[in-house]
């Protein structure tokens, strides 16, 4: 017998003691359609279903690389999940790709070219922390990276400064000198210990210019309050 396979190819079968023998008919991949009831994909076939699912697995491990944004860039989600952008002017940003009830989200290396202080401006969608929208750091080939997740397809997307050189506190402090403590008995932190690290503090020995001061607890002997691994201090700035 002669049947028809699903690509539209004739295969020669014969039923031998029984059996049905030859060619199997191919089922092309494209010719079957799918139902889709939850709205989960675009595709209307098996073959453009599939493209779906591995453009989605492909976009959490690429990297999308631009060596120079120029005045605008825009970052689609749907391609890549990471993007690592030299900014070579001050740039306006434009995200695309997200999906409405959705979890999706990106991160933004953004590089300071040669020249550097380029500036960077988010979408309105962009909301941070606090309100306050951060700003990039300025040396040349210096790197700020960003966190950005929207659940509603791009609406608002809440926006995270995750590192880099942008926004750091101040790391600077002084002798113990500098606020009338002597001698001096080493750096950074070392300063914060007054001269009362045990038993009631004497009033005597607070300095009657402003300065800092360990926080100690409450028992007797009083202990300086530290970050739990006894390698900083907690201190307040103590007016004068």
């Amino acid at each position: 017998m002669r049947i028809t396979g699903y690509d539209g190819e004739q295969a020669e079968r014969r039923v031998v003691g029984g059996t049905v023998v030859g060619p199997t008919p191919v089922v092309t991949a494209s010719i079957v359609s799918v139902a889709d009831v939850g709205g989960n994909f675009a595709g209307t076939d098996v073959e453009a279903v599939l493209a779906e699912l591995a453009a989605l697995s492909n976009a959490d491990t690429s990297l999308v690389t631009v060596a120079a944004t120029g005045a605008t860039e825009t970052v689609d989600v749907s391609v890549a999940r990471t993007y690592d952008l030299t900014l070579t002017a001050n740039c306006t940003l434009t995200l695309t790709g997200a999906v409405n009830a959705e979890a999706w989200y990106v991160s933004l290396l953004l590089r300071q070219d040669g020249t550097g202080s380029r500036t960077m401006t988010w979408p309105g969608s962009v909301v941070w922390p606090g309100g306050v929208t951060p700003t990039l750091s300025t040396a040349a080939a210096s790197v700020d990276v960003f966190t950005l997740f929207t659940l509603d397809g791009g609406t608002v997307w809440f926006g995270f400064p995750t590192g880099g050189g942008g926004g750091t506190a101040a790391t600077t402090v002084e002798a113990e000198t500098t606020f009338g403590l002597s001698s001096a008995v080493g750096t950074d932190t070392e300063y914060a210990r007054q001269d009362h690290t045990h038993g009631s503090p004497s009033l005597a020995t607070l300095e009657t210019s402003g300065h800092w001061e360990v926080l100690m607890d409450g028992g007797s002997p009083y202990e300086p309050l530290d970050n739990g691994s006894g390698t900083d201090w907690l201190w307040v700035w103590v007016p004068g």
